[in-house]
């Protein structure tokens, strides 16, 4: 994952991009650009040029993008969040949301493609592929692609 995103660098049409918001995700809905690493003991002050936006704007207005294509998806997409932006291990995802380890990694990993995408409307994301895939899985035999097609 890249260590910073300038505010129009973010569109969501790359996981790195996704994942760098969610690991960001407080600072953001607090009204907070994290700041760029320079390498420097001193910081130099950051000069922003002219903007008819309040400085917070910008950071809540992209937490709040990642939330309405988290909500759109559902519990999913809060496993992503958890597991790529505060953390949680699949482990204990899988163990908090009672599912296999490997069901838990496939679904995070579902959610964050099914939130990707410049022209993000509400999504398609299929509850029975996840039920599909999890009656696979409780068998022994998980699919290598797309459960339910």
């Amino acid at each position: 994952m890249r260590d910073w995103y300038s505010p129009r660098d973010i569109d969501f049409t790359t996981r790195d991009q996704l994942e760098w918001v969610m690991a960001h995700l407080q600072e953001l809905k607090d009204g907070v650009w994290p700041k760029q690493e320079t390498g420097y003991a001193i910081e130099p002050e950051v000069k922003s040029s002219r903007s008819s936006k309040a400085a917070f704007e910008t950071p809540i207005g992209v937490s709040a993008e990642l939330e309405r294509r988290a909500e759109s998806v559902g519990p999913d997409a809060l496993m992503a969040v958890l597991n790529r932006g505060y953390g949680f291990t699949i482990g204990s995802l899988a163990k908090y949301f009672n599912l296999e380890e490997n069901v838990a990694a496939w679904r995070c990993n579902m959610a964050i493609k099914f939130m990707l995408g410049r022209n993000f409307k509400s999504s398609k994301y299929r509850r029975d592929h996840v039920a599909a895939y999890t009656d696979q899985a409780a068998k022994g035999n998980a699919p290598a692609g797309r459960p339910g097609r």
